[in-house]
């Protein structure tokens, strides 16, 4: 049974696609005044960031079909994800993190392009 509705996205690449699409989020709203300003505004943003973020992997649907080695990088990087935006971790969400989840986010679109017959090529400008 298929639910009608989700409210942050149903898909695969299109769940990794509005994650990574969050990239730009980062930028816009951590680097105001408000936040620069005060010492910590880094980690407090990052966290803020994973749980804005990681919300549209909620419903994120890995394709039987996919190769084993594929389905286990998108459950990893589901768990991780989700885990530090809203699991609540011991440490808080690292510039590491946010800049592992932007890489693997975009290098698992490439995984499911080739998966699917596309050959893509990450952008020099990206």
């Amino acid at each position: 049974m298929t639910k009608k509705s989700s409210e942050f996205g149903r898909g695969c690449a299109y769940n990794i696609a509005l994650f990574v699409a969050h990239e730009n989020l980062h930028t816009e709203m951590f680097m105001k005044k408000e936040y620069t300003a005060n010492k910590n505004f880094s980690k407090l943003g990052v966290d803020m960031w994973f749980n804005a973020s990681s919300d549209h992997l909620y419903d994120l649907q890995i394709p039987k079909q996919f190769p084993s080695a594929l389905k286990s990088k998108l459950k990893k990087f589901q768990s991780k994800c989700l885990h530090l935006g809203h699991g609540f971790p011991e440490e808080r969400a690292t510039l590491a993190d946010y800049k592992w989840s932007i890489k693997e986010g975009k290098a698992l679109l490439r995984a499911i392009d080739k998966q699917l017959g596309v050959e893509s090529k990450q952008g020099d400008w990206e």
